[in-house]
């Protein structure tokens, strides 16, 4: 679960060749520049001197080796390049992808290089991990894995309990009339998951539903004498936190107004209070970690459901954090379009996760990354389920249109319905 698209490629490809080490940006001209790692030598100072690699990827894989009595520069260039794609969005990297652009080659082929990685002392310690034929650093393999198993083990559990005659009558109250049913089709994945990914375009009524998925689990919680239903609502940034705040608060509104049954209403209503809050804010800062919350595995987040909006700017590290710190009973909703913002970490999960359901080959680490595992949604007890909103309701039907087939990738769709005189893209 480790693309990004910061640099440019497409989250599929982790190492792609817009991140060649060859993909110099000049020599380094002066022996002062900061850029420049002092005390490099061999083929780290080479890359390092043609801006290939930055003082600190070459810092990284110099210390590493140390502490790990590595003595091949291969596999140090490999622990560098794995720092730099860390940097770049991605958190391991295909030396296959790299290796027609090193110079000298540090192997016969890629895979001997892989191989020679594979057999380090950098790796033998467990500083550099080799896995589907990719490098990751330590870190970002163990907090891969943490997502997956974590996954795993919510969709391990009994499917959440629904009253289907509750359910039955509010869907077509919430969700009124022939435009709102694929927000009632997301509504019934996401209210019968543990844990689901609402995606879709702009305009698509992501908020709309979420807003409207609340409603139903609380008129659930309700329905079975629980007490009211606690939510978590979150962003990774305050700017996301309070577009969501907004959006949700009018669409309760919505609902309201058909809601005419004094019981409903009452359990409706006091969703409207619930605060958006960023990530950092849901799990709680610490003054002594960065990467640490109060929140974890020894001391979980209260909610019965939590939103996230925005996911697809979720780092595999905060993602990790997040899930780590839910109840296994916690409902979680993913919300974003896979397609538009990144992380500005590593990782990015959301776009992997989709990914990997559609095609069926579940998601990993890597841009290009798509190890086989049960990740599929539509299956039992797939660990995500997916629910896409297709429909533009903002933008009208053409938008919509062209932004499934730039999504899709269909670039004769897309010219297509540029020229066409009987478009109307205004």
């Amino acid at each position: 679960m480790a693309g990004n698209e910061r640099d440019g490629t497409p989250h599929g490809r982790a190492g792609d060749p817009g991140n060649n080490a060859s993909s110099s940006l000049g020599e380094i001209a002066s022996p002062y520049d900061r850029r420049l790692a002092w005390r490099a030598h061999g083929v780290l100072a080479q890359h390092n001197a043609v801006r290939a690699l930055d003082a600190a990827d070459v810092h990284v894989a110099a210390t590493l080796a140390r502490v790990t009595d590595e003595q091949d520069e291969t596999v140090m260039l490999a622990a560098a390049l794995a720092t730099r794609a860390v940097r770049q969005g991605s958190v391991a990297i295909d030396l296959r992808d790299v290796f027609p652009s090193i110079d000298p080659a540090p192997a016969q082929d890629a895979d001997a290089w892989t191989d020679r990685v594979r057999a380090s002392r950098l790796a033998e310690h467990r500083a550099l991990i080799v896995e589907h034929d990719l490098v990751y650093l330590q870190r970002y393999h163990q907090q891969e894995v943490a997502v997956v198993l974590d996954l795993r083990e919510r969709a391990a559990q009994p499917a959440p309990v629904v009253d289907e005659g509750v359910l039955a009558a509010g869907l077509p109250r919430v969700f009124p009339g022939p435009t709102y049913a694929e927000a009632r089709a997301a509504a019934q994945i996401a209210l019968r998951s543990w844990t689901s990914a609402l995606t879709g375009g702009p305009g698509t009524g992501k908020t709309t539903t979420v807003a409207g998925v609340l409603a139903l689990l609380a008129e659930q919680a309700a329905a079975c004498g629980e007490r009211p239903l606690r939510v978590g609502l979150a962003a990774p940034t305050g700017k996301a936190a309070a577009r969501m705040k907004e959006a949700v608060t009018a669409a309760l509104g919505l609902i309201l107004q058909h809601t005419s049954d004094p019981a409903a209403r009452a359990v409706i209503e006091p969703l409207a209070g619930v605060p958006a809050l960023t990530l950092h804010r849901l799990l709680g800062r610490r003054n002594d970690s960065s990467t640490r919350f109060r929140y974890d595995r020894t001391h979980r987040l209260p909610h019965d459901v939590v939103v996230v909006d925005e996911s697809s700017m979720v780092s595999l590290t905060h993602m990790a954090r997040l899930l780590e710190a839910l109840r296994p009973t916690t409902r979680l909703i993913l919300v974003g379009d896979p397609d538009q913002l990144v992380s500005v970490d590593a990782g990015a999960v959301l776009a992997d996760i989709v990914a990997g359901i559609e095609t069926g080959t579940g998601a990993v680490a890597g841009k290009s990354q798509t190890t086989p595992l049960p990740l599929e949604g539509g299956r039992p007890n797939a660990p995500v389920a997916l629910a896409r909103l297709r429909t533009a309701h903002r933008y009208g039907h053409t938008i919509g249109e062209l932004a499934e087939h730039l999504r899709a990738g269909d670039a004769g769709a897309v010219m297509g319905q540029l020229t066409s005189a009987a478009s109307n893209l205004e």
